[in-house]
């Protein structure tokens, strides 16, 4: 095992997620000695990108000039305030 392994384990694993669903799953954190850390965030970003096709694209084209990703979600939690782990696993919710 390397000094530390950070992984996120979701309770169920899919890739879409429908309006008011919720994505529940846990950081678990290995390490083999003390571990100090800055905080500990968990940022989420929420992109679209149109591809429309032949037939719509004249009626795309009224809307938007561009076929660059809109950003629809740009979010960020602190999970845990600058500390340290001692060596062992840790899970945070």
């Amino acid at each position: 095992m390397p000094f530390y392994k950070i992984s996120i384990k979701f309770n169920r694993l899919r890739k879409i997620y429908k309006q008011g669903e919720h994505i529940k799953g846990v950081i678990v954190i290995e390490n083999k000695y003390n571990l100090r850390h800055e905080g500990i965030f968990l940022t989420m970003d929420g992109l679209v990108e149109m591809n429309p096709s032949l037939k719509s694209i004249n009626l795309i084209d009224t809307f938007t000039n561009s076929n660059k990703a809109i950003k629809l979600v740009d979010f960020t939690y602190e999970l845990r305030q600058p500390a340290s782990f001692s060596p062992g696993q840790h899970k945070i919710p």
